[in-house]
């Protein structure tokens, strides 16, 4: 009900922003198609449980977004509700349950994910990894009262919802290095020295099959594969895996709304960036007493080794997204509700200050919830008006012609799915606009209005617009430039 309520205002976000990578209008030829063939619009990702998820749905319902929301939100409350249930079942009290999955529930980190209508392999990816985690965890722990065929049923339950997890989203690769952690510390337990070796490999062999077969059909179609370099999304190792570390597990932790502290940074609100970093460091600190009065080192080290391996393989990019926090959010709310819970049931003067801080806590996650659905579900409704005032302007772009649609300029912040200014809320889904206009012989691209001096305008038509974010043709809000300002190359545009 708490779940159902803090995410409601969400069930009707529209389309916007990287959600048209995922939007395809018509329905694959079969439905495992995009198993089997690249995403036309996102070229370098291959998640084709989403693909083949969000296609029928848009084949269904077509722009109508609700079931999505539904779908997401619902499986996210399941995560959960499980990590609760999960957390009884290995001894944790019910404080320290209920408070880890009551954080889970309520993380302001949570939005992108749950809410966006192109995460559904995320939230899909986090809640499956950790079910395969659990149901391995249940068959190394080899109890005698547990049948072997159960044992058995243990095992191929967490190969199953590895396989789903990893075809879900790339980003699960991270769980079967978990599952190998977890394997090599069970027979480095239980098996002896000279045998563990072709142990280990016998019972890793179906999860690496897996893998392997994951990665022959990226690369049978043509995706790319690890690459280095100094762009946003390729991978380097050298200081940014430390800034991305830090960058993710302040976000995981962090009680205030990360758009709000993306503000304070950006205009020099200091107030608010100290309180964003002394709560973080505050609640960061306490869960760490929490643990050291727990007195139980390894389990600990153990959260925090899930922890940072659940952000393999983003910390080694160039650039890293609130989105990836998701993954590694059950393992922090683990690491939270258990610290966090030794000191609401302590019988010190701390008990009574704990309560209190975490009460406040978890409605200060509630509130930045709420906030960041709000300009979500604004980013959508300014999308869908854009394009409906779009339409008209469609037709009168020449054959071979251009569409230009001019960002204003202004000192408009952007940050994630959150704050997109201008046409930015369409940028990712120009495709869309060939389907609108029946044809796609021309070209469309979102530029801002520094860049277009140089720009040909005579096969154009060029939009902008006002200071009521009403669309306008340029000619109405400021002069052409002249044909001389105009660049020796020709620009880039997307077809």
């Amino acid at each position: 009900m708490l779940g159902s309520t803090l995410y409601a205002g969400g069930t009707d976000i529209a389309y916007y922003g990287d959600d048209f990578q995922f939007y395809f209008g018509t329905a694959p030829q079969h439905p495992l198609f995009y198993f089997f063939h690249k995403n036309p619009y996102a070229l370098h990702t291959y998640r084709p449980v989403e693909a083949v998820f969000l296609s029928q749905m848009q084949y269904a319902f077509g722009m109508i977004t609700f079931p999505i929301h539904l779908t997401q939100i619902s499986l996210h409350i399941l995560l959960c509700c499980l990590l609760l249930s999960g957390m009884r079942r290995q001894g944790f009290s019910c404080t320290q349950s209920f408070l880890a999955a009551l954080y889970l529930l309520v993380s302001q980190a949570n939005p992108h994910a749950v809410l966006s209508n192109d995460t559904f392999s995320q939230v899909l990816g986090a809640l499956t990894g950790f079910l395969s985690l659990y149901f391995f965890s249940l068959w190394v722990a080899d109890e005698p009262t547990v049948p072997p065929s159960r044992n058995k049923l243990f095992y191929l339950s967490s190969l199953g919802f590895f396989s789903l997890s990893l075809f879900a989203k790339e980003t699960s690769a991270s769980f079967f290095l978990i599952i190998l952690g977890m394997l090599l510390v069970d027979k480095g337990l239980t098996v002896r020295q000279g045998s563990v070796f072709r142990s280990f490999v016998i019972q890793s062999a179906p999860f690496t099959v897996v893998l392997v077969v994951y990665l022959s059909i990226r690369f049978s179609l043509g995706l790319p594969g690890v690459q280095f370099g100094q762009e946003d999304y390729q991978f380097r190792i050298g200081k940014n895996v430390l800034y991305n570390i830090a960058l993710l597990t302040f976000q995981a932790f962090l009680p205030y709304s990360s758009v709000d502290t993306f503000v304070a940074v950006q205009t020099g609100v200091y107030p608010k960036l100290l309180l964003a970093l002394v709560s973080t460091g505050v609640i960061m600190t306490a869960t760490a007493y929490g643990h050291w009065r727990m007195r139980t080192p390894r389990v600990s080290f153990a959260l925090c080794v899930l922890i940072l391996v659940s952000f393999f393989p983003v910390f080694l990019l160039n650039h890293v997204s609130e989105l990836y926090v998701y993954n590694a959010m059950p393992a922090v709310a683990i690491l939270f509700g258990v610290g966090i819970g030794r000191l609401v049931t302590s019988r010190s003067h701390v008990r009574g200050v704990a309560i209190v801080c975490s009460l406040g806590l978890l409605l200060a996650h509630a509130a930045s919830v709420q906030s960041k659905t709000r300009l979500m579900k604004a980013n959508g409704n300014r999308a869908g008006l854009l394009l409906r005032e779009i339409r008209p302007y469609l037709q009168t772009v020449p054959a071979d012609g251009y569409l230009l649609l001019v960002n204003p300029s202004a000192d408009c912040l952007q940050y994630s799915v959150f704050l997109l200014p201008g046409f930015r809320v369409l940028e990712k889904g120009l495709h869309y606009l060939y389907t609108v206009a029946g044809r796609d012989n021309f070209a469309i691209e979102v530029l801002d209005e520094a860049t277009l001096s140089w720009r040909s305008l005579r096969h154009a038509v060029v939009l902008t617009l006002d200071g009521n974010g009403d669309i306008i043709p340029w000619t109405q809000s400021v002069q052409a430039p002249h044909e001389g300002h105009r660049a020796e190359r020709s620009p880039s545009f997307t077809r």
